[in-house]
């Protein structure tokens, strides 16, 4: 459960307010988000949690190839101010997470949340973009949603100055290095990077070798503009045999297929995108 506020506290609402932030109560953990975020704010503030039915069902499906998952670390590329690796340690039982995330206003809310739901033990917070190497990168900053700032693959002429901004990058071999966490050790990791997931899977060479399980946003028309949805499925179909595309119909069992058929998802999801899970899964686990 949350971490409470201490009697003659000011309330975690107050303290919302006061600093122009919105807060929600949810039932296993709570969040503080931007007031003005009409996409995971608007979200927490009608219902107290975001894409928890989405987390649910990677999980569970998960949880079919190995069972042991929810007994390792979390790991969360792109994670925003925390709402999916937040869930994952207070409700899913992961044991410890590592949160990964480039923008400064982003990861302020990062740290509150974490420090607000009582996790500054078990959640490692990495200031940075990830990436295919480690070094600086720039970012698009969206006005309208904090949830879809991006990488830059070639920062543009036409991109006003103040909407972009230099970053730390780093690898996620890197990351696991220096939180003395082993591939082997990582249950899942979570992938949010607006297009940037191809980039990050070629620093995630220890990741792909141990074959943990990732879920990663799936969205053609945006991989195209960073190494391709060519580049991602190579990468992928090193190490991987199987996808699940979590998009489908949630009403059955959602079902593994091989990972030669990411082709003709990418051509459904020409103009929109999805949430793949992907993993090595033994002919009797399909």
């Amino acid at each position: 459960m949350c971490a409470s506020v201490q009697k003659g506290d000011t309330g975690p609402e107050d303290l919302a307010r006061r600093d122009g932030l919105g807060f929600a109560q949810g039932e296993y953990c709570s969040f503080y988000y931007h007031h003005d975020d009409q996409n995971i704010g608007r979200a927490l503030r009608e219902r107290g949690y975001y894409e928890r039915s989405l987390l649910v069902r990677v999980v569970s499906h998960i949880a079919r190839h190995d069972p042991d998952a929810r007994g390792k670390h979390f790991v969360d590329v792109g994670a925003n101010i925390g709402t999916t690796c937040i869930t994952a340690l207070t409700q899913f039982s992961f044991t410890a997470g590592i949160a990964v995330e480039p923008v400064d206003e982003n990861f302020q809310l990062l740290e509150l949340n974490r420090r607000h739901n009582g996790l500054e033990s078990r959640l490692t917070l990495v200031h940075a973009a990830a990436s295919r190497a480690n070094g600086t990168l720039m970012v698009r900053l969206s006005e309208k949603n904090p949830g879809a700032h991006r990488v830059l693959e070639r920062p543009s002429e036409k991109i006003a100055p103040d909407a972009m901004r230099e970053v730390p990058a780093v690898t996620l071999d890197r990351v696991l290095e220096e939180a003395q966490v082993q591939p082997e050790r990582v249950g899942l990791v979570w992938m949010d990077t607006q297009g940037h997931e191809g980039r990050v899977l070629e620093g995630a060479a220890g990741v792909c070798a141990a074959r943990v399980p990732l879920c990663l946003e799936f969205w053609p028309k945006r991989l195209r503009k960073s190494g391709g949805v060519a580049g991602l499925i190579g990468t992928l179909a090193r190490h991987y045999t199987h996808f699940a595309d979590m998009g489908g119909d949630v009403r059955h069992k959602i079902p593994s297929e091989p990972l030669a058929e990411l082709d003709t998802l990418s051509e459904r999801y020409a103009s929109r995108h999805t949430e793949i899970v992907v993993l090595n899964a033994s002919p009797g686990q399909v």
